[in-house]
């Protein structure tokens, strides 16, 4: 019988041993350069980088024009290679997402549409069919950072739409096939298909209010951590008429 077997406690990034550090990147993008803004996301950021800072986590947190894609990749790179084989690796994204990866500041929209405003994403991705990811961090980028990471947990945990998306072709659904796979823990806001969230009346994107929510109760493990946020966000979607199911994503063993 298949059991899951999750690659960290996530409640130990707030409260560690002596020998273990946690190091983590944190990204909240509320206005883009070439798509729509959100309202929300930056604050979901700096919630999330007071919290690990709290528990004495080494937090590098990038918010709004300075997120960019060459940003955000240099700063996992050099945040988390500080991290030794007894330290914790986290990386969080609030922001606009896409069926395969996470959208940064400058993520591309269509040639036609540049400098215009009130075109969505996904109006925008669609008419720019060659540079439609210019500007995306991929599953694949974010896994090969993980991967070079020497911490003995890794983990990824985003508030963004269409987060566990597998709908975009064969070469998404490999690179999502392969985050599934892989030696790092997913944890995402949004099942394919679903937009996320924000909810201005908590302050937060829905899927991190209750991720803050749980976040904070000592001992609880991420399958249980999950669970709670889980519970929550599909709760509190339904009572605002929507539908959003977060997802994990863990290593399994027999």
């Amino acid at each position: 019988m298949r059991r899951l077997l999750c690659i960290l406690l996530l409640a130990t990034l707030l409260a560690l041993p002596l020998a273990a550090r946690t190091y983590a990147v944190v990204v909240g993008i509320d206005n883009y350069a070439e798509i729509n803004g959100l309202r929300l996301a930056e604050a979901d950021a700096r919630a999330v980088a007071q919290l690990l800072q709290s528990g004495g986590a080494d937090v590098t947190l990038i918010t709004g024009a300075n997120a960019s894609h060459t940003a955000v990749v240099n700063e996992l790179r050099r945040v988390l290679g500080q991290a030794g084989p007894q330290d914790h690796a986290v990386f969080f994204f609030s922001g606009h997402g896409y069926e395969g990866g996470f959208c940064c500041y400058d993520m591309a929209g269509s040639a036609a549409a540049k400098g215009s405003t009130g075109a969505t994403l996904a109006e925008k991705t669609r008419a720019n069919t060659t540079n439609r990811y210019c500007g995306g961090l991929s599953y694949a980028e974010v896994l090969v950072l993980m991967r070079n990471c020497r911490a003995a947990t890794r983990t990824v945990i985003a508030d963004a739409c269409y987060a566990g998306g597998l709908r975009l072709g064969l070469r998404t659904n490999a690179a999502v096939q392969a985050a599934r796979r892989g030696p790092v823990a997913f944890m995402l806001s949004s099942s394919p298909g679903e937009t996320s969230l924000e909810a201005a009346g908590m302050g937060h994107g829905l899927f991190t209010h209750h991720l803050l929510q749980a976040w904070t109760t000592p001992g609880l493990s991420v399958k249980d951590l999950f669970d709670s946020v889980y519970c929550g966000v599909v709760t509190d979607a339904a009572r605002m008429g929507a539908s959003q199911h977060p997802v994990l994503w863990c290593r399994l063993k027999n």
